[in-house]
């Protein structure tokens, strides 16, 4: 029997992660995600202690009340539409998954039942949408997970998207910013943009060396390119992905960016601080080995990468 695929999203945040969720499971039925975003359940059975919001969500996953739970803040993927496919799932399989200790066993018993439950709906493969946020902690989890393992059971893919790194950076710190401390920091500290940093290349090779078959997709060129980037997912995925789901930061309106009921996840703290051409330039030299790495891999940078935007001719 043929093994079922299992999509692994690396990440990242705030480079419309969700969207592209949206997008292979809603807009294309592609694959499906199960009953939330992510539980960010492989990191759990390396570190059972870390953040994770299968305890919260358990209850109302057993209990029936989840659909539609608080679905119009953050990305819980709980509309009737995501779980409409999931009504033969059986609640006992997630109530073994959900309880502690978190195990491979479990996770893989999970997406299993769940390829049986969706592929009858014409989804093509299951994901987890989790993502990894690649600091060190992350770092360390990715690399204690039992890959092989998950490989015996799964056709693994893995995909990585990317959005301009000094933008993406400066999202992050200003939606932590607002969750965290409710407003009150001030985001124009280089340091707290520098900390919120991603070497795509340098965790795109960690990625490669677990799961061979990963690829990295640029937000930009996705959303907003030729349609070159949409066709190249297509032929990763050997599906036609042929609709994208609505995305916020494509085309990018900076601190005019405002609450969507589509994807409500991506406004948090987005219209606290501007990101001006002066402060772009700055942190651009603490950037720029971010910025060459990716250019000597891949060639050329995704068009708006390393330079300022006028969001105002964005509106």
């Amino acid at each position: 029997m043929a093994k079922p695929t299992l999509l692994i999203v690396w990440g990242y945040g705030w480079a419309a992660s969700s969207p592209l969720a949206y997008t292979l499971q809603r807009s294309n039925k592609y694959c499906h995600g199960g009953y939330t975003k992510g539980f960010y359940y492989p990191s759990l059975t390396v570190n059972p202690n870390r953040v994770s919001n299968i305890e919260s969500y358990k209850d109302l996953i057993l209990t029936n009340t989840w659909e539609n739970y608080k679905s119009n803040g953050g990305h819980r993927m709980n509309l009737p539409q995501d779980l409409e496919p999931l009504r033969d799932y059986p609640l006992e399989v997630f109530a073994e998954f959900s309880e502690k200790p978190y195990t491979l066993e479990k996770y893989i018993n999970y997406y299993y039942t769940l390829w049986e439950t969706v592929k009858p709906h014409g989804f093509k493969a299951v994901a987890d949408f989790s993502g990894f946020s690649w600091r060190q902690q992350s770092l360390d989890e990715i690399q204690n997970i039992d890959w092989s393992t998950l490989h015996e059971y799964f056709n693994l893919k893995g995909i990585f998207i990317t959005r301009d790194p000094i933008r993406r950076a400066f999202s992050e710190v200003l939606a932590r910013n607002q969750k965290y401390t409710k407003g009150s920091g001030d985001y124009t500290d280089l340091k707290d943009i520098i900390n919120a940093s991603k070497d795509y290349v340098e965790f795109f090779d960690i990625a490669k060396s677990k799961i061979p078959d990963t690829q990295m997709f640029s937000m930009e060129e996705l959303w907003e390119g030729t349609g070159k980037e949409l066709k190249r997912l297509s032929t990763f995925l050997d599906y036609p992905i042929t609709e994208l789901w609505t995305n916020l930061y494509a085309p990018d309106i900076g601190h005019h960016l405002r609450y969507d009921i589509r994807v409500p996840c991506q406004h948090h703290g987005q219209a606290d601080a501007e990101l001006t051409p002066e402060m772009y330039k700055q942190y651009l030299k603490d950037f720029s080995p971010i910025y060459n790495r990716y250019r000597k891999r891949f060639g050329i940078l995704p068009r708006y990468w390393g330079r300022p935007i006028n969001y105002n001719n964005n509106l």
